[in-house]
């Protein structure tokens, strides 16, 4: 499922992105065509992390679409026939001021570029 979001929703030219703690392993990208800007987070940990991204030389828009890869249960997997983790859209937000990040889970986040 994680390739399936990334290929589907992330952008492919890299932006650089501050705001979150450094055990989260996060990305920035444009779509090709610019349009969005793109922040994937993954956290490994057990912790939840509020954060705040930060990129300059960018105007934002909104709405911001996004979605979450996570189940309360870390240890669930999917098995042939049987999706128990599947992506999950997140409630549609007007701005960055705080992101919440799941434990154990993958966020992509997509972003209106004005």
């Amino acid at each position: 499922m994680p390739l399936v979001l990334y290929r589907r929703e992330f952008g492919t030219i890299p932006v650089e992105a501050t705001g979150w703690d450094a055990k989260l392993d996060v990305s920035a990208a444009l779509t090709e065509d610019k349009k969005f800007l793109t922040l994937g987070f993954v956290n490994a940990t057990y912790d939840t992390y509020e954060v705040t991204p930060t990129v300059n030389n960018l105007t934002l828009g909104s709405p911001i679409q996004g979605w979450c890869i996570a189940n309360s249960n870390p240890m669930v997997y999917n098995e042939p026939g049987k999706l128990n983790v599947n992506i999950q859209d997140l409630p549609k937000m007007d701005s960055l001021d705080k992101i919440t990040i799941q434990p154990v889970s993958i966020t992509v986040l997509k972003i209106p570029v004005k």
